[in-house]
């Protein structure tokens, strides 16, 4: 029996002691073997006091202090190097504290192990190297270190089922179930190591076995899982520098506002195969810890996700009365093979996720419907609140809009472009405008829009395309210097040189005529839904030769009409002639009109035409100039002819142009050539025969050759000077001539 014992215990090189102190040691000379029935203490890596001390062979660790153990009832195994108890264990080493249930420590290969319940106990604020734990550790003779008491959020605790400290490569292996504590977060794993560095600093920790994380903070509150996770320490401040999860990745924080009802104001949910985070020590917060002494938290300032990333952003659309939340939670979800994250660290919250990669984001809610926009790069700015306010996108960015349910289904809309600008208002969480530049398309249905740049409002729900824009479906083509559309309506807007040009899809069959309607103005405003085009400032329309001039015009595509004001001019073909061999004029077979057959000028007030019945209807102080004759009337009504059709029938030579048949003239008419007045009620002239026929009134000839001739009906033929005279039954005719004297 030995009192007052010091044990000193070497490895097998001799350059590690241990320093073993009890009250009392029963010892068996013959074994090596001893046994400490009561309290016993051991100091791991301390300095020897014997013989190989004297002789300058000292530790080969660089030391912070010694690793300090205490318990009872231990027994030492010569034959194994090994110290045991069953008993609890206490162990110190530099500001952290361990307790277990059980111990085996191997002198020789310098590893210990805490057999059972395992609880362990980490300070924050003050790292192991530091001044303060080694002479705290150097002034203390026995027993363990005693802490002050832990303020809130001031230290880590660890609890596992078993602990296993390896002396020789610093690594510390924890058997779970594994449980991390730290203020409000905890961490759950099945196992980990702690790698040391030669000072016993932390330099890493790796967990795996269903790794779980919570922060359970009332204001931002997070939750992770992952297969396994790997974290690396700075050495010096043992603060958390970077977090590595790896398989099946899943992450949600919440961003909460105790001003709110104490609801979620934003939620982010990712999903990923690798999950990389960078931290830094926050400078603009200390935090109260033992002693006095103060630590600097960590906060997360960047973390690269990879593996078919997929992150749902979620938040409540809020008022600005009150700023009460809405019903309405609007959604966001962004998917890629990689997306980097950037974060604030006053308050600690994301502000910027950008993909490596094609990148897919999705923004729904119940009122706007949902948009789809995927960019080969995509850039999220968000807001202190964790709610993305501004979108950047670059490489072959596609937007897709789809409407929100209702009555009537409405065609998805679809932009192309290189470049992408969009702002978010951060309140309501609706996409409120965006910029497109660079190769702009726009696709819906059959219909469809280029442009250099495209800028998109939300409240007006306007797309204004610039740089040569072009707008076409499968009848029409517009272009203008900008072109506007109102995409909840179908309403397009051209402004600036205004070009449209309109042709009907062709029949089956034979070939067709190509009938296009050609429109230029300065401005024009389009209804889709109602197929009206409404054309305003210095129009002009033509189909093959027939050209119109006039103010404003508007365009029924559906009923094939056209209605024009303010001064309508109209050039209109009307058929050839020739001459027979008789001497008498025929209608031509050819309808291209030859040199010397001008077109039939008609102006007029207002003008509607209706393409089916082939008419057009002037009216207010109409005037019609065909040729050597002039015809006036307050209205006019043009019949025009089927165009040819088969297929020598081309707009190349004019054989796709209706002709005028007939002018039929009422009310105040006045014929005129150029030695001949005719006035009547009505007037009818046939262009192919150059045939005007005079009604009403009655009618009334003046002839400055062969003077006045009246009768129930006069006609004659402008490219002679034939008369015919209908007197009727109750109207004789009159004739009145000059003679010579």
């Amino acid at each position: 029996m030995l009192e007052d014992v010091t044990a000193e215990l070497f490895d097998k090189t001799g350059n590690r002691c241990d320093v073993l102190r009890a009250d009392k040691c029963l010892y068996y000379p013959s074994s090596g073997a001893f046994a400490c029935p009561g309290t016993v203490t051991i100091e791991l890596d301390a300095s020897p006091d014997g013989p190989l001390a004297a002789a300058g062979q000292g530790s080969g660790v660089a030391q912070s202090g010694p690793l300090r153990l205490r318990t009872s009832k231990l027994a030492f195994d010569p034959s194994k190097s090994q110290v045991a108890t069953p008993e609890t264990v206490q162990l110190t080493f530099g500001p952290a504290q361990a307790a277990a249930v059980g111990v085996v420590y191997a002198t020789r290969d310098g590893w210990l192990e805490l057999k059972n319940n395992v609880s362990l106990e980490w300070p924050l604020g003050t790292a192991s190297g530091s001044s303060e734990v080694a002479s705290r550790n150097k002034s203390a003779a026995s027993g363990p270190v005693r802490l002050p008491p832990s303020g809130v959020g001031d230290r880590l605790v660890v609890k596992a089922s078993r602990l296993r400290y390896e002396q020789s490569s610093g690594q510390v292996h924890l058997t779970g179930p594994l449980e991390v504590t730290e203020a409000t977060r905890h961490l759950t794993a099945a196992a980990g190591t702690v790698f040391l560095d030669r000072q016993r600093r932390v330099v890493s920790a790796a967990l795996e076995g269903g790794v779980r994380a919570r922060d359970t903070s009332p204001v931002n509150p997070l939750e992770a899982a992952a297969d396994c996770a790997l974290g690396t320490f700075d050495p010096a401040s043992e603060q958390l520098k970077t977090l590595t999860l790896k398989g099946n990745v899943m992450g949600e924080s919440r961003r909460r506002s105790a001003g709110v009802n104490d609801r979620d104001q934003a939620a982010i949910r990712l999903a990923a195969g690798q999950v990389e985070v960078d931290f830094i020590a926050d400078s603009r917060s200390n935090v109260p810890a033992s002693g006095g002494s103060s630590f600097r938290p960590v906060v997360p300032q960047k973390a690269r996700a990879r593996g078919d990333v997929h992150m749902a952003l979620e938040s409540i659309a809020m008022t600005s009365a009150g700023m009460r939340p809405q019903p309405d939670r609007v959604r966001r979800e962004l998917m890629a093979p990689e997306v980097l994250l950037i974060f604030r660290s006053q308050p600690v919250s994301l502000w910027r996720v950008s993909t490596n990669g094609t990148g897919s984001l999705v923004l729904a809610s119940g009122e706007a419907g949902k948009r789809t926009i995927t960019a080969d790069h995509l850039s999220i700015t968000f807001d202190r609140h964790s709610r993305p306010e501004s979108l950047q996108g670059s490489g072959r960015c596609h937007l897709v809009f789809d409407p929100p349910p209702g009555p009537f289904k409405a065609l998805p809309q679809e932009t192309f472009s290189e470049e992408l600008e969009a702002r978010i208002d951060s309140s309501t969480q609706q996409l409120v405008e965006a910029k497109q530049n660079r190769g702009f398309e726009f696709h819906q249905g059959d219909r469809r829009a280029k442009a250099d740049r495209a800028y998109y409002s939300a409240p007006d729900q306007e797309l204004t395309l610039a740089g040569s824009p072009l707008l076409w479906d499968s009848e029409s083509r517009l272009r203008a210097e900008q072109v506007m559309l109102h995409v909840g309506t179908g309403l397009a807007e051209g402004l600036g040189k205004v070009e449209s040009t309109y042709a009907p899809p062709r029949a089956r069959g034979p070939a067709q005529p190509v009938d296009t309607l050609n429109i230029i103005a300065d401005r024009v405003a389009a209804d889709r839904g109602r197929q009206l085009a409404h054309y305003e400032g210095h129009v002009r329309a033509w189909r093959g030769f027939d050209v119109l001039e006039s103010p404003w015009l508007d365009l029924y595509r559906g009923q094939r009409r056209l209605v024009a004001g303010g001064g309508v001019v109209a050039s209109l073909l009307q058929p050839s002639t020739a001459v027979s061999g008789n001497g008498t004029t025929v209608p031509s077979g050819r309808r291209l009109r030859p040199p010397g057959a001008p077109p039939v000028v008609i102006r007029g007030e207002h003008l509607i035409y209706l393409d089916d019945q082939r008419q057009a209807q002037f009216d207010g102080h109409v005037r019609a100039d065909a040729g050597d004759m002039t015809l006036t009337a307050d209205g006019l009504v043009a019949y025009f002819s089927a165009p040819a059709a088969g297929p020598s029938a081309s707009m190349k030579d004019g054989d796709a142009t209706p002709l005028i048949e007939r002018l039929v003239a009422r009310g105040h008419v006045v014929a005129t050539d150029s030695l001949r007045r005719a006035t009547a009620d009505q007037a009818e002239y046939w262009s192919a025969e150059g045939k005007v026929v005079l009604s009403g009134g009655p009618p009334v000839l003046y002839d400055a050759e062969k003077g006045f001739t009246t009768g129930h009906c006069l006609t004659f033929l402008t490219r002679d000077d034939s008369l015919l005279v209908d007197g009727g039954d109750q109207s004789p005719a009159v004739s009145k001539r000059r003679i010579a004297r």
